[in-house]
């Protein structure tokens, strides 16, 4: 009965820090917001641009697709984030068990917590380039190829939307 109730207390303790880990910062969740907000302007300078869609006529179509790809985004970030994370913490943490005999545990506890800020920071970076680089390749293919016929408020409200969906699908966790 002892090992029973130990190994619940194990799973326990193992899921209180995985939702410790993967819990969004006000940074990161500000990070996040600041670069979907960025990177859903891109489309508004395309087409304002290009397709010569005036800020005054259509400026509720563009805060409302801005809005929306904006948040999308946000999430996919995080999605992206919190498995890439996981997934190099899971690789990382059987290194440096011969150093931890040598060294000194305190040592050993330091190496640990810099290296989880790092892998945050790596996973969190390549969330980032991942998402954008998706969403822009997207907007592109769709604007230009798929919707090029469309008057220009329809193309741009199909493009941005669909992009955001795109980048949405593909950020869910795989099982």
């Amino acid at each position: 009965m002892p090992s029973r109730l130990n190994r619940s207390r194990e799973v326990v303790d193992e899921f209180s820090d995985y939702i410790a880990e993967n819990k969004l910062t006000n940074e990161r969740r500000f990070l996040y917001i600041t670069n979907g907000f960025v990177l859903s302007l891109v489309p508004v300078y395309l087409y304002y641009a290009v397709f010569g869609m005036s800020m005054k006529s259509y400026a509720i179509v563009y805060l409302v697709m801005t809005a929306l790809s904006s948040f999308g985004l946000q999430f996919a970030y995080n999605n992206v984030a919190c498995s890439v994370n996981n997934k190099m913490t899971r690789e990382r943490q059987g290194g440096g068990i011969g150093r931890a005999r040598v060294a000194g545990k305190d040592v050993v506890a330091a190496q640990k917590v810099m290296q989880k800020k790092a892998t945050v920071q790596e996973s969190v970076a390549f969330s980032i380039l991942y998402n954008n680089s998706i969403f822009l390749f997207s907007l592109i293919l769709l604007a230009f190829y798929f919707f090029p016929s469309l008057p220009s408020v329809y193309n741009y409200a199909l493009s941005v939307g669909l992009s955001a969906g795109i980048v949405a699908l593909l950020s869910q966790p795989r099982q």
